[in-house]
């Protein structure tokens, strides 16, 4: 009762919910053993979350689709055909003004078995179809090759790896609109002028 006058609490047990404090230990749970058990599990999840990631990556990533279908399909020279442009487009320059005019081809390659068992006459109609298709999708791959060009320096696309690696680009972002059995297959330029 003194220590209660006084204005210090009084000593209680402690009760059910509360834990005993040992004498000389900090009140510090788990021990060594256990937080080394932890941060390997938690190494192994990483470990195994970034190997995972990297799988999907290369199996599903870009180009994946590309290389799939090119896999699968029967060796041809060339698919069906489609003429987009020509384009004149004002190049990335910001310290000159320059443009460039282009027309482009694109060469498609599909597994659809309504081309690849087909007679002539059918594969004529399929081609037909085709186009039909991408006449709807001609607004989009126009998009695709007016921003794509218009990012592009003249110095990189007057060599020839600036062109190749400008081919490479538009493939694959042509590829993102196309169905899984009929992609890009190669961008033919049948005119180039820079100015």
């Amino acid at each position: 009762m003194v220590a209660r006058l006084r204005g210090r609490p009084s000593p209680r047990p402690p009760g059910p919910s509360e834990p005993e404090e040992e004498a000389g230990k900090p009140g510090k749970s788990g021990s060594g053993s256990q937080r080394l058990l932890v941060a390997v599990t938690v190494f192994s999840l990483l470990a195994a979350t970034a190997a995972t990631g990297t799988l999907v990556y290369f199996t599903y990533g870009p180009g994946s689709r590309q290389a799939a279908l090119s896999a699968d399909l029967p060796t041809a020279d060339t698919g069906p055909l489609m003429e987009l442009g020509p384009f004149i487009v004002n190049l990335g320059d910001i310290n000159e003004r320059r443009y460039l005019r282009v027309a482009i081809s694109l060469d498609f390659q599909t597994r659809d078995p309504a081309f690849v068992n087909a007679n002539e006459n059918a594969r004529l109609s399929w081609i037909s179809g085709l186009k039909s298709d991408l006449k709807h999708k001609e607004a989009v791959f126009k998009d695709v090759v007016l921003t794509t060009l218009s990012a592009k320096q003249p110095a990189i696309l007057g060599t020839g790896t600036g062109k190749e690696s400008l081919k490479a680009e538009l493939i694959a972002r042509f590829n993102r609109h196309m169905s899984t059995d009929t992609l890009v297959r190669d961008v033919y330029f049948t005119d180039f002028v820079i100015q």
